[in-house]
Formats: C-alpha cells, structure tokens, sequence
C-alpha cells in the first residue's frame, strides 16, 4: 500500500532543535520555497495483520527475544518457561515475540497490536525496538503505561548466575512480589 505525503527537506542538526531562535520566519515563506521544503515522496507502508492470536487475549505479558530460529530450543524454551513460571505464568499465556521472525518490530507496533500490560525484553535492547529511550537493563521502567524491563538475552543468563540473580530480583520488582 503506498501513501502520498510531504516530508520535509530541510537537514535537521541538533543545533536547530536547541536554539529558541527561529530558523526562518513565516513571512519569507513563498511558494517556491515550500515546494523546495516539501517534496511529494511515495513511501511503502506495510500491511501488518490487525488481528492478535486468537489463542491468547490482548494485554498481559509480551516477551520479546531475537533468535535465528523460528521457536526457540528446547533448553531455553525450558529456562523461559521456568522463569515465567516463578513470577505466576505459563508460557502458553504470554505473547512470545521472536523479533528475527516477527512483522513487529518496533515498540510502538508491538504495542498497538498486543496493548502489553508488562513487556519482557531478553537480549533485545531499546534502540532495536526503535524506543527513543535510554532504559537501564534489569530495572523495570514504566514507558507509554507499558511496563518494560529489558535484561540479557537468554543463553547468557543460562550460563551466569549473578544475572539470573538479576533477572529474580527485577522480576520481583515487575510484578510486585515481596
């Protein structure tokens, strides 16, 4: 599906977004220079399905992840579903998301199509779900009234201890658990 819509040519430096000065006034605005500021573009819009699984509900748990196959192996399968389970779950009742295989990719898709209550990021960090945020790993933040935590991808924590520790005690912290 294209779109039809004017964008902007004008080169934006961080300077132009710091300064209280304007970069131009309206009344030197004429036809010609808005034809030069905004040209008319085609860009693809992709159709993303607009309907959530039909086995699991919308809110809730999304656990995000990227891995090269489509589900995950069997000893991390094992370990996730053990972590989910500590904290109250079954993994039959959250959104697995393996981003690698996924048509939401961007935070804001993600929460369009799953409305999360509590967002689960292992190994999957802010700037790849293309959030203009900077989160601090294994500390739950409250971003767009989603909770997010975003901790090591799940092969690291099966092998270190200190950071399943980490990941216990924000979970803990996630779901409010004494």
């Amino acid at each position: 599906m294209y779109y039809k819509c004017k964008v902007p040519n004008i080169p934006m430096q961080p300077t132009h977004l710091l300064s209280s000065k304007p970069i131009m006034s309206v009344s030197n605005l004429t036809p010609a220079l808005l034809n030069h500021i905004y040209s008319d573009d085609l860009y693809t819009i992709s159709d993303l399905p607009q309907t959530p699984s039909p086995t699991i509900a919308t809110g809730g748990v999304v656990v995000v992840y990227t891995h090269t196959q489509a589900n995950l192996p069997p000893d991390l399968h094992t370990l996730l579903s053990k972590v989910l389970q500590a904290v109250g779950l079954a993994i039959e009742t959250v959104h697995l998301l393996n981003l690698a295989h996924s048509p939401y990719r961007q935070f804001i898709h993600i929460c369009k199509h799953y409305q999360p209550q509590k967002l689960i990021s292992f190994g999957v960090t802010a700037g790849k779900l293309q959030m203009a945020i900077h989160l601090k790993g294994y500390s739950p933040t409250t971003f767009y009234n989603v909770q997010l935590l975003l901790v090591h991808d799940l092969a690291t924590i099966s092998t270190d201890k200190h950071k399943k520790l980490l990941l216990w005690r924000s979970l803990k912290v996630l779901f409010d658990m004494s």
